[in-house]
């Protein structure tokens, strides 16, 4: 199992640098965003009633790109609310290059829409920016995913798996923010082990949603993509 490095104040960057310098081909990015809501019913669902938050400039203030080796890949979760700029920004700060985008389709635990809150649109789903330092060696990703809608802001096991099965093993990662521990990774957060208890209750129990087709496979059979799964 990976090491894990609790509490890391959320405004408190410098705790980052913790983690080895120019270790990491995957490093995973899930920013505690700072969201302006206009009512209090809002701010009880908010991001704040959850976990401590940091504004747009102490996540750029972040030294992600000096956590990446000469080949990386950025998976970084990012919010529909925020410009094409902003996002922009992040990332040449941080030295990657954007390549593409991929999209968690939030389901139920039946399998079914997950239909979340919005002010001029519910959200369905959240995106994440893949970027590159150098050239990392990975399998295709498919760009849309499912996965199970848990606790606020908890990203799905899912979203791992396919890292798990894409990437290779022997790359170095890492969980910036992370809430769960895991094996072959780093988790840098200030609630890193905050899941790992809810995790083990889960251990055993199947959804619906689990016995739905694999999209890997799916692709794999129609000869769409290069994926060799093993």
């Amino acid at each position: 199992m990976g090491a894990v490095l609790e509490n890391l104040p959320a405004l408190v960057v410098q705790r980052v640098h913790d983690l080895p310098l120019f270790r990491y081909n995957v490093i995973v990015v899930d920013p505690p965003w700072d969201f302006d809501t206009y009512s209090n019913k809002g701010k009880l669902r908010g991001a704040e009633a959850h976990y401590d938050t940091m504004s747009f400039d102490e996540i750029l203030d972040l030294p992600i790109g000096q956590l990446a080796s000469d080949n990386c890949l950025l998976l970084l979760w990012v919010c529909s609310w925020m410009s094409p700029g902003h996002k922009q920004a992040l990332l040449d700060t941080w030295g990657f290059t954007y390549k593409t985008e991929l999209v968690w389709d939030k389901r139920t635990v039946n399998g079914k829409q997950h239909m979340g809150t919005g002010y001029r649109a519910r959200s369905m789903h959240e995106t994440v920016y893949l970027a590159t330092i150098g050239n990392p060696f990975h399998k295709a990703f498919p760009s849309k995913f499912e996965g199970c809608v848990r606790e606020h802001s908890r990203k799905p096991d899912e979203f791992y798996d396919l890292i798990s099965r894409l990437v290779r093993p022997d790359y170095f990662r890492v969980d910036v923010f992370g809430r769960q521990s895991r094996d072959g990774w780093d988790v840098a957060g200030i609630e890193a082990t905050k899941f790992d208890t809810t995790d083990l209750q889960e251990t055993g129990r199947k959804s619906a949603l689990l016995q739905r087709k694999d999209p890997l496979r799916e692709l794999e059979i129609a000869g769409q993509g290069r994926l060799i799964l093993e």
